[in-house]
């Protein structure tokens, strides 16, 4: 079969085979039509609370800026500062009423996908114990939050 679209050792323009096989060679190469799905950013910089007391709730809120497009949630970034370091400390992080326990004072989570980038994003910080003041206390440092989204 081969000997029959070669001729001394040259492609035979059998029947247009040179311009099908260009044309598949282009169906292969060409990318495929896909409907990209636009996205962004926004980044919210704040102080971080001073923790003084055990037992209680210390939080900041950050909101996005005016005119952000509707969008969903794709990932969301975090980093914190409290000093001195304890490992007791306990964080999350709250938006629309759904919360993700923050393990570590940065790193990343898929834990909002799919909700909506509006509204506020709160920060909670705490400490074990009834009320008793902390000895150091925890001072906050740099607090910053990075909220990739997706518009369609």
């Amino acid at each position: 079969m081969i000997g029959a679209f070669r001729r001394r050792g040259r492609w035979r323009d059998n029947g247009g085979c040179r311009w099908g096989a260009l044309l598949l060679l282009v169906a292969v190469l060409a990318p495929l039509p896909t409907r990209a799905a636009a996205g962004g950013a926004w980044i919210g910089d704040e102080q971080a609370p001073t923790l003084r007391h055990g037992g209680r709730d210390y939080h900041r809120t950050l909101t996005p800026p005016d005119g952000l497009p509707q969008g969903r949630v794709s990932t969301v970034s975090w980093r914190y500062e409290l000093l001195p370091l304890n490992t007791a400390l306990q964080a999350a992080l709250c938006h629309r009423r759904h919360c993700v326990p923050l393990a570590a004072a940065r790193g990343q989570t898929t834990g909002f996908a799919g909700l909506p980038v509006a509204g506020a994003w709160t920060f909670h910080f705490g400490m074990p114990g009834e009320g008793q003041r902390l000895a150091p206390r925890l001072r906050g440092g740099p607090l910053q939050l990075i909220v990739n989204y997706t518009t369609s």
